[in-house]
């Protein structure tokens, strides 16, 4: 099954929701890098919420969840693009967050309601006016923080529930329903209270998730939406970020891959004779054996201690030209020689 969101009603009643199931996103972000067992569980909840966020609003641009605090875990940021194109980050301190385990409480990871807050923005992309909401880390579940953004923000009672895997369930009460639909909301809510996690990870369709919750009603889905991971980065753009951030910033940051407790990312290399500029090589491939260049030859060293050119071989006419250049300069030296034998007699 592919990753998909569908957004589903449940007839006769001022009920709306919609189901997540985005088990290939979420391993592709988690792919990116290695990252705990704790955050990649946190992680993957928040992709879910962000896609079922996507489904409730109606926006052109990108939605961006960004949690963050002054736990272990820094920050963590998602964003879902109208076209439900997802990508996600996160910061924390190793030793830190290895101490917690991989069942911490989200209040343990990001340190609590003191410091602790879910920003959530939508950004238009040039086209409007950015909106964004602020909720304190009071709640102990991303579900919780979402379900609180969704009622002082929004002024829609809502329900979620979300898995770890990248499945989600969201449930909202529409506006303009009346008392006699309390009745309907609070069995509502209670379906989707006993789904658990791992029901929502293991069902087999989105049908199958969204019957087992609500058997008593009359479910109506739409049509599905392709979700998938979409990274925009490119190495046009990195190069840009890293221009404008600076050489100080950017020295700063390799100093700190360089100096991390369960081994370095990069390391430096000597400055090449003649040069001021700073090099480094990363580690992915294990340690690295330097060579020395010589002023004739640029040449940079790899991690496995391979030793390549740094810039492509000569271009065609080009030994023709210096060994011209050198004939010239012998003539000139000549000229000079003579010119100074007739002056010394």
């Amino acid at each position: 099954m592919s990753d998909n969101l569908t957004p589903f009603v449940l007839e006769n009643s001022a009920v709306r929701g919609a189901y997540a199931s985005l088990p290939v996103t979420v391993r592709e972000v988690l792919a990116c890098h290695s990252y705990p067992p704790a955050v990649a569980r946190v992680l993957g909840e928040l992709i879910a919420a962000c896609a079922l966020l996507a489904s409730t609003i109606k926006f052109e641009g990108s939605l961006i969840a960004q949690l963050s605090g002054d736990g272990p875990v820094r920050l963590l940021v998602v964003e879902c693009t109208h076209t439900l194109g997802m990508r996600a980050m996160a910061q924390w301190d190793e030793a830190r967050t290895a101490a917690l385990g991989p069942d911490a409480a989200l209040s343990d990871l990001a340190g609590g309601a003191a410091h602790g807050r879910l920003v959530l923005t939508l950004d238009p992309k040039g086209a409007g006016t950015m909106y964004q909401g602020i909720v304190a880390l009071e709640s102990g579940s991303i579900a919780g923080l979402i379900e609180h953004y969704l009622a002082t923000s929004e002024q829609l009672q809502s329900r979620l529930v979300l898995a770890a895997g990248g499945a989600g369930l969201i449930v909202q009460r529409l506006p303009g329903s009346s008392d006699a639909d309390d009745a309907t909301w609070a069995r509502v809510k209670a379906g989707i209270d006993a789904v658990g996690a791992e029901a929502l990870r293991g069902a087999e369709s989105a049908h199958d998730a969204i019957v087992a919750a609500f058997p008593e009603d009359d479910v109506r889905a739409f049509k599905p939406r392709a979700v998938s991971f979409a990274c925009s980065c490119s190495r046009e753009r990195v190069t840009k970020a890293l221009r404008i951030a600076g050489v100080a910033e950017v020295e700063s940051i390799l100093a700190r891959l360089s100096e991390r407790d369960s081994g370095p990312y990069v390391s430096s290399l000597p400055r090449e004779p003649g040069r001021r500029e700073s090099r480094y090589t990363h580690r992915f491939g294990g340690e690295i054996a330097h060579r020395e260049t010589n002023p004739g030859h640029v040449q940079s060293t790899t991690s496995s201690g391979v030793s390549v050119p740094a810039v492509s071989e000569r271009a065609p006419g080009q030994e023709q030209r210096l060994a011209r250049l050198e004939r010239e300069v012998q003539a000139l030296q000549a000229e000079l020689s003579a010119l100074k034998s007739r002056l010394d007699g």
